[in-house]
């Protein structure tokens, strides 16, 4: 917040330094730094700070409390506290401040950053209300209609006077001291004969305002018509403003009922509404009408056409004849498209217009009606089916050259096979990209015609995106190399350990589809010098729902214009911008992804800034946390290679298995001495020792412990290994297969 003046009050120097660095970073001003509690007492008054920022630890007579306290007394300027206290009775003596935030050391500078927007803006926006309280004050004593504020006791048995106007002082002819604190059945003995008391218990109980007519009142004390509209506050009282109409009620009743009922009908319609008199002059707007030419009804009555329906032509921007002159020499005009309206702010508006004159009921004309509809949405839809058509023709047709190219070719030239098996590999990927095409029209089209199937069961949400690892990874890379010719980047798969225990109800092919579209995106969208991709899967608090699922795609590329962030997720929206964006598909890829998150319950978004790279992320709701597993057997895996240990780890897992994955020989002697391990996994051939080495240890320390060879060596050796140690239960020669390995454990 520009012109922002802070004081800070810090007794450790380094803190302070570094908070008016990052303060003026923000675009702060620091305006003074001081130490003690005295020294603010005597700073404020003299800088005026926005903002204090307060230690609570503070040397002298004064903490930073107490402090507080006495500046409060002096001005009501917003005080941040900024320390290291948490406990209750520091806090107690906290909140009697009425801090504007409270900020635990150690903290985020993001935080600070935060909480200090947080507490100009909580501020600012006191100084409205009490403002803002102070005009309706004097709106509510000066109106010329009666106001009166009920109490709603019980469930409305009873509606109790805590606030009455001058107005209704005069209309009712009686003071509000009279008033305040009484029953309205006491003070207006009719008034369930008048009708009103139903009114104020349906407006109560639905917080639906109500007007209620002229009616007669009468009583002992005063007779006359009267008119009502009562509505409910926020804070659940009544509020009825009136007037005795009693001398214009016979002769303004019909007009009046034809005002309302034109008034409800044109505050309802979607299209803009512009009245005026024969003369041009503006006389009503309806609110659609004030949101686009930027007028009130007020600033505008009275006012030239011209003034408030400033129309251009859309494609040359020069003005346009008002349509008023013509309409009253002519009678009527059609529907006029492709214009644009200007509003009071310069701002444009593309509208269709059409005009029709007013006539009073003796068939005397008295004004024209400009009836006029936005459609920037309409116009927007309209670009885009063009881009989507343009897309798919594009997206139908490039993957054609290839495949007809390679085909004439093999067909009139004698081709190497080497040649022919490169030739076939382009056109089965030319094939490939026509039929992810066609699979994605098929699911535009499920999803408008809402016949999308979705094959929803409870699954464990760590091994979904376990098993999705893989085929991500293989995706990345794939489109990576496509796209840039490079192998140069980073693709990190971030599983929170948390999520072994959580189920969700999903469609995992679905999800997978979702994932595989972000993480295309991501690449597609990232810079070649930085290819960053990054997946994030855990859980989230959510206030409403309990924890969700959150899964998170990060990138390190251009980002994206916070002016298209509400519609990339629309259908037919594409962004492309960038030399080499060859082709980047139909534009529903988002728009087929936030449908799917939908059907699942979740939500949505994107956090990006230009040049910082963008963050797509999704939600889930959760079933259910799984009753912690029972106590797994623990299997040692004992291998250098690290690919071949991850898988071996990760089989082991999915079997039911606690693993623990070591590399080399004394690391492994290390763990079966100290651990009960009931299964060994050994390459006998490692770094540091040989796997007769770590057999003698287990057969000594851990007799009972199977132990199962893993070697590129020939059988016949392990199989004499094994001869040589009962603890050997089987062996395997690399590479082996899947079902091998989990035999060999079983059995």
């Amino acid at each position: 917040m520009p012109n922002t003046k802070i004081l800070i009050v810090e007794d450790e120097r380094i803190i302070a330094r570094d908070l008016k660095f990052r303060l003026e970073k923000l675009g702060y001003e620091v305006a003074g730094m001081v130490t003690t509690g005295e020294g603010a007492i005597d700073l404020t008054p003299k800088i005026q700070p926005d903002l204090i920022l307060m230690d609570i630890g503070l040397p002298g007579n004064m903490d930073g409390v107490e402090t507080a306290e006495v500046i409060c007394l002096q001005t009501n300027v917003p005080v941040i506290y900024i320390t290291a206290y948490s406990d209750p009775d520091t806090l107690k003596r906290v909140k009697k401040t009425s801090p504007y935030g409270y900020l635990l050391k150690p903290f985020k500078y993001k935080s600070l950053e935060i909480i200090v927007e947080m507490a100009l803006y909580k501020y600012q926006m006191g100084k409205k209300l009490r403002e803002s309280e102070k005009r309706y004050r004097e709106l509510f004593d000066n109106m010329s209609s009666g106001v009166a504020v009920y109490e709603v006791i019980g469930d409305a048995e009873d509606f109790i006077f805590r606030d009455f106007n001058k107005a209704g002082e005069r209309i009712d002819n009686q003071s509000r001291e009279e008033l305040i604190g009484r029953s309205i059945f006491e003070t207006r003995p009719s008034v369930e004969k008048f009708g009103l008391i139903d009114v104020f218990r349906r407006v109560w109980r639905t917080g639906k305002s109500e007007r209620y007519p002229v009616n007669l009142y009468k009583d002992e004390e005063r007779v006359g018509w009267y008119e009502n509209f009562i509505y409910k506050l926020p804070t659940g009282e009544i509020v009825a403003v009136f007037d005795n109409v009693t001398e214009e009620k016979r002769m303004a009743e019909e007009l009046a009922t034809e005002r309302e009922r034109l008034s409800v009908t044109l505050r309802c319609i979607a299209d803009g509404v512009i009245a005026t008199d024969v003369n041009g002059k503006v006389v009503m707007l309806n609110r659609v009408a004030e949101e686009l030419t930027g007028w009130t009804q007020s600033e505008a009555w009275g006012g030239k056409i011209t003034d408030v329906f400033h129309i251009v032509d859309e494609q040359t921007r020069l003005p346009i004849e008002n349509p008023v002159p013509s309409i009253l020499k002519n009678g009527v005009v059609g529907m006029v498209d492709r214009i644009m309206l200007v509003s009071k702010e310069g701002r444009t508006h593309p509208i269709s217009s059409r005009g029709a004159l007013i006539y009073d009921s003796s068939q005397q004309v008295i004004g024209v009606a400009l009836v006029f509809r936005e459609m920037t949405e309409s116009r927007r839809l309209e670009q885009a089916k063009e881009n989507f058509i343009n897309a798919i023709s594009h997206e139908l047709r490039t993957p054609l050259t290839p495949i007809l190219g390679y085909a004439e070719m093999m067909l009139s030239t004698e081709l190497e096979r080497e040649q022919q098996k490169i030739f076939l590999h382009q056109i089965i990927n030319s094939v490939q990209r026509e039929r992810e095409l066609v699979d994605e029209l098929l699911a535009v089209a499920r999803l408008e015609s809402d016949k999308e199937q979705y094959q929803f069961m409870e699954i464990n949400v760590y091994s979904l995106f376990q098993n999705m690892a893989t085929n991500n990874h293989m995706l990345v890379q794939k489109i990576v190399e496509e796209r840039y010719e490079t192998d140069n980047y980073q693709f990190d798969y971030e599983l929170d350990l948390s999520l072994k225990n959580v189920i969700v109800n999903v469609d995992s092919r679905r999800i997978q589809q979702v994932v595989e579209n972000l993480l295309s995106n991501a690449v597609k969208f990232s810079f070649p010098d930085r290819l960053k991709i990054t997946l994030t899967v855990g859980l989230t608090p959510d206030n409403e729902q309990g924890d969700c699922l959150i899964v998170k795609v990060r990138d390190k590329g251009e980002g994206i214009p916070t002016s298209e962030q509400g519609n990339i997720f629309k259908p037919f929206y594409q962004i492309r911008r960038r030399a080499y964006d060859v082709s980047d598909g139909i534009g529903q890829g988002l728009s087929i992804t936030k449908r799917y998150v939908e059907a699942h319950g979740g939500e949505i978004g994107v956090e990006s800034a230009v040049g910082d790279g963008s963050c797509f992320f999704f939600t889930l709701p959760i079933v259910a946390h799984s009753k912690p597993p029972k106590k797994k057997k623990l299997a040692l895996v004992i291998e250098d290679d690290k690919e071949n240990g991850n898988f071996i780890t990760l089989l082991l897992e999915n079997i039911g298995f606690q693993v623990l994955y070591l590399f080399d020989g004394r690391s492994a002697i290390d763990a079966i001495r100290k651990r009960k391990v009931d299964s060994v996994i050994l390459d006998i051939q490692l770094p540091d020792m040989t796997g007769e080495k770590i057999l003698d240890e287990v057969t000594q320390s851990s007799p009972d412990t199977r132990v199962i060879l893993c070697s590129a060596q020939p059988q016949e050796k392990m199989k004499a290994i094994a001869e040589c140690y009962h603890v050997v239960k089987g062996y395997l020669s690399k590479p082996f297969n899947i079902t091998e390995l989990i035999e060999a454990i079983k059995t």
